[in-house]
């Protein structure tokens, strides 16, 4: 005896034909085509298969936007830092040396506005450009994230459309008696 829905299952949940089950459970493939369509089983297919889709594409969207989130602080606390160091730009910094009445020598640091006209900090401004840059290419990495999950759904949906063509091609061969001429 047949466990059909073991077969059922099997042609539900993967991309086998009715053929291979015919083959694989020792039946004939016209009887589990009558069975598949008596019970709809292209229609359980097709609900599964979209599912499952649902889901995986659900799963990647979630994953993204943890990393675009993530992306997101990320640019957000390195933007803070670049205004603080832009800002930090016009400061001289002046280190002094202070000898104390015990023989010691303590190092005292300061931050005192620069003149107007005084010298830019080259390297400082370098070091901004090159962070900004950076910046830059962090937002371009979450459009190019943004398109590969545009470009996912897609494929799911073109592979689902396929899929659907296919279950709707699906034929079997049915043997006819002979006829007796007269």
């Amino acid at each position: 005896m047949a466990d059909w829905k073991k077969i059922k299952t099997e042609y539900i949940t993967t991309e086998t034909s009715y053929r291979k089950l015919a083959q694989k459970y020792g039946l004939d493939q016209a009887t589990i085509a009558r069975r598949a369509k008596k019970e709809g089983w292209v229609s359980n297919r097709q609900q599964n298969a979209s599912k499952t889709q649902a889901k995986i594409i659900d799963k990647i969207s979630d994953k993204t936007a943890d990393k675009m989130a993530r992306i997101e602080g990320i640019t957000d606390k390195l933007l803070t830092k670049l205004d603080q160091a832009v800002n930090e730009l016009d400061l001289v910094i002046v280190t002094r040396k202070i000898k104390t009445d015990n023989g010691t020598t303590e190092e005292t640091t300061e931050y005192r506005e620069a003149r107007e006209g005084g010298i830019v900090d080259r390297s400082g401004l370098r070091q901004i450009t090159a962070a900004l840059k950076d910046l830059k290419e962090i937002q371009m990495l979450k459009s190019e994230l943004d398109r590969r999950e545009q470009e996912a759904r897609i494929a799911n949906l073109q592979r689902q459309a396929a899929a659907d063509s296919d279950d709707d091609d699906e034929t079997g061969v049915v043997l006819l008696p002979p006829v007796k001429g007269g």
